[in-house]
């Protein structure tokens, strides 16, 4: 038998800030996802069969958002998207908090990527938003 306590998880516990502004709205499933660009290291191999490993300096990367269409923190990533096409200026950090435990996600400086695809139906749709930064740190923690 294991000697584990259960864990428990409420995606309500997720709390998202993108520009000083508190996310809310999202889909119902996966509602937020973060990763690096490239791989963390890269192993190049010599035709003797010896190798060796270099450090991957590029740590941009991406965050996916999917909230409902009704959500109100639509027009908040719009209008960011829109800010920057105007002034070109990156207009503030993202942060994914997990506070069920320990997983964090931090980008100082974040934007909007691109419009989002746009869908109507019998019932209210999702809407995908992917945030771009030059320096994501990331820490997949437990709970």
């Amino acid at each position: 038998m294991s000697s584990l306590p259960l864990a428990a998880y409420d995606p309500k516990k997720v709390v998202v800030s993108f520009q000083g502004n508190i996310l809310t709205g999202f889909g119902k499933d996966v509602f937020v996802s973060g990763e690096h660009e490239e791989d963390a290291f890269m192993l190049s191999m010599g035709v003797d069969g010896n190798g060796a490993l270099s450090l991957n300096n590029n740590e941009s990367g991406s965050v996916k958002l999917t909230l409902f269409h009704t959500s109100p923190s639509n027009d908040v990533l719009m209008a960011s998207f829109q800010r920057h096409r105007v002034t070109g200026v990156v207009q503030g950090p993202l942060m994914v908090k997990d506070l069920n435990g320990r997983t964090l996600l931090l980008c100082k400086n974040a934007w909007v990527k691109k419009l989002p695809a746009m869908g109507r139906g019998k019932e209210v749709q999702e809407v995908e938003w992917e945030i771009a930064t030059d320096h994501l740190d990331l820490i997949q923690g437990g709970n």
